[in-house]
Order: structure tokens, then sequence, then C-alpha cells
């Protein structure tokens, strides 16, 4: 016996043993939850080292892989935050090398990594603190 939706309320289907039954139900699908996360090795580098920058993006509580990610910050010069880096995301996430110089000491410098996904950009900020020898 097939049960039919209708505006009312559905009664309860009667069933008798051994009849085989199917009820029509309605799926609402789940939406996804993306999650996007972007660190540093080093939050407090020095002039000359080389800091790496990550970033990975999951969804619904799996890493994607094969997707490309972009770093954005700010060097001396620039009069806006630009693309520095592209990189390919692969075992869990992307990643970048900054070699810090060209940094005023102890100003924050935000980072931006963005990792699109079926033509969808999804960001993160982290960042770094250049300090002194």
């Amino acid at each position: 016996m097939l049960t039919g939706c209708s505006k009312g309320q559905n009664p309860a289907p009667t069933l008798s043993p051994g009849t085989p039954t199917a009820i029509a139900q309605t799926i609402s699908p789940k939406a996804d939850s993306y999650e996007v996360r972007a660190w540093v090795d080093k939050p407090e580098p020095k002039p000359g080292q080389v800091l790496v920058l990550s970033g990975s993006l999951i969804k619904n509580g799996v890493h994607l892989n094969g997707l490309m990610m972009g770093g954005f910050w700010q060097r001396s010069g620039e009069a806006t935050a630009s693309q520095h880096c592209y990189e390919f995301v692969n075992y869990q996430r992307g990643k970048c090398n900054i070699q810090v110089e060209d940094f005023p000491l102890d100003i924050y410098v935000p980072i931006t990594i963005r990792i699109y996904y079926q033509g969808i950009p999804y960001t993160a900020e982290t960042g770094f603190t250049p300090r002194g020898n």
C-alpha cells in the first residue's frame, strides 16, 4: 500500500501481516557546511626567515584536495594587498613559502587565503608580525 501526500493529515497506513509497504516521505537535503582554515608556522618570524602559509577547505568534515589556493598580502611599495602565491591544495592543505624580507618590524601583516571550489571562492585570514633579530 502506498500512502499519498495531501494538505491534511496523512492517516497511518493499515498493514496486514506479510504485506509489503512503501511509505512516501519527503527528505530535505542537508545543507553542506564549509570550514576554511588559514595559518602560518611562525607568527613572529625574524627577517630572512622563511614562513610557511597554509590553508585548508573542509566540506562536511572532509578535507578537499585538488583545488587551487591563492595567498594575498601587502608588500612594501604596494598600495593594496595582492596575490603573491598560487598553490595546489594537496594532502589536506595548500602551502606557500613567504620570504620575510621588506616587511616593517613589529607591524602585523594580514594574509588572506582564497580557495576556489566549484567556482566559489572561500576565504580565511591569518598573519604574522616580523620581529627584530
